[in-house]
């Protein structure tokens, strides 16, 4: 079912409902966890998070000292983003990024490329290559991670670009980026500029 969903079905499964099926710890968790190792192995000064949802990642990184900001298709996720940076994050889509070159030191999208449909996925890391001064975290579903023996990302509609971690470190390569995969299959990479 995911491989056939178009473009504009796709914005219409993120909703209240697609989000609260996040739970409510597991997020915070997952971006503090993020934030902290980011501040501590990265140290930007700056960091955008496409995809940043309901801002989590936003919210964690400004409280470690990181001028963070945050884009997100979904209206409904940006409605939930807490009171304390509303104003840092922004509706918009990864193929457009409304930012000038060199913007942000760092940029995350943590749990996104696997929603990309394979035809924006050259537009979507262009975006990404030409916003970021000094680098990319980027957390990607793959299907040979350990931590997706539960087949979690077979039951996401939106989860259109499923693709082996070794598949994604030929198309890093392709782009002539430098990268490191943190864990072997984990589709968690650090690429540096």
């Amino acid at each position: 079912m995911a491989g056939l969903l178009k473009d504009k079905q796709l914005f219409s499964f993120y909703n209240q409902s697609y989000f609260k099926a996040r739970g409510r710890w597991f997020p915070w968790t997952k971006a503090f966890f993020f934030a902290s190792w980011i501040k501590l192995f990265c140290r930007p000064r700056t960091l955008l998070d496409v995809g940043c949802a309901r801002g989590e990642l936003v919210f964690c990184s400004r409280f470690l000292g990181i001028k963070a900001f945050g884009i997100d298709i979904s209206p409904d996720a940006l409605r939930q983003v807490p009171r304390a940076v509303k104003n840092f994050c922004y509706h918009g889509s990864i193929t457009a990024l409304n930012f000038k070159k060199n913007s942000f030191d760092f940029i995350t999208a943590l749990a996104l490329l696997e929603h990309i449909p394979h035809h924006n996925l050259g537009q979507a890391l262009r975006e990404l290559e030409r916003v970021a001064l000094k680098g990319l975290v980027l957390q990607i579903c793959v299907p040979d991670s350990p931590w997706e023996r539960n087949r979690h990302y077979l039951r996401d509609p939106t989860h259109v670009n499923i693709r082996p971690s070794s598949w994604w470190q030929k198309v890093f390569q392709q782009r002539y980026w430098r990268f490191r995969e943190i864990f072997p299959r984990s589709g968690l990479f650090l690429i540096k500029f």
